[in-house]
């Protein structure tokens, strides 16, 4: 995982070395948002030893600093349904659930690019910041109510990307992540995110 990255960075630097800048003016301020596939080890409080694979969106806001360094922050949020078993002492014994498992993350951090008026621009990003996880129980069987189970830790965040302008204002945005947390078990969680950004 961390030598396709390498390789996205790579492509994406050559990208910039080659593309011809063609917009005057480069943008000071962006907003983001879009679509998010998040796929991931041991960031569940209960089911550790399995993958999670979830959808969701991401918000993201950027501030620039220089036309290729920027200040950004970033909110995302990820959930899947798993149907479950869960083992009771007898009587009750086993009894199906479904758990709800989301993830959401409030980071920030730096992004350094090719110059923002670049008609494709790609860029690489360092966010930090919370991980918030947690599972909420649905089971079948009457009697048996809701249990929730939540955590926040810490984590980071590298990002490789490309953003390609429509027009002044408005580009199209696809962006690779490896997401670091560090909570119940250190693993990595790649993250997917394709969206449109509006330019200021």
């Amino acid at each position: 995982m961390k030598r396709a990255l390498v390789h996205i960075f790579g492509a994406a630097a050559l990208v910039g070395v080659t593309t011809i800048p063609v917009f005057a003016q480069d943008a000071k301020v962006e907003i983001a948002g879009g679509w998010q596939f998040l796929n991931g080890r041991e960031i569940d409080p209960v089911l550790v030893d399995e993958v999670s694979t979830s959808k969701g969106f991401f918000v993201e806001g950027a501030g620039s600093v220089t036309s290729m360094f920027s200040v950004v922050g970033e909110y995302s949020d990820s959930s899947q349904d798993v149907p479950i078993t869960v083992g009771f002492p007898p009587p009750t014994g086993s009894v199906a659930a479904r758990n709800h498992r989301t993830v959401r993350t409030f980071m920030g951090g730096i992004r350094v690019g090719a110059p923002a008026a670049r008609v494709v621009r790609p860029f690489a990003e360092v966010l930090f910041g919370g991980v918030h996880t947690s599972a909420s129980f649905s089971f079948a069987s009457p009697g048996l109510g809701v249990q929730a189970l939540v955590g926040t830790a810490f984590g980071y965040d590298f990002a490789g990307g490309v953003d390609v302008r429509f027009s002044r204002h408005l580009a199209a945005r696809t962006k690779a992540t490896l997401l670091r947390v560090n909570q119940y078990a250190d693993d990595n969680v790649f993250r997917l995110q394709a969206g449109l950004v509006i330019l200021f």
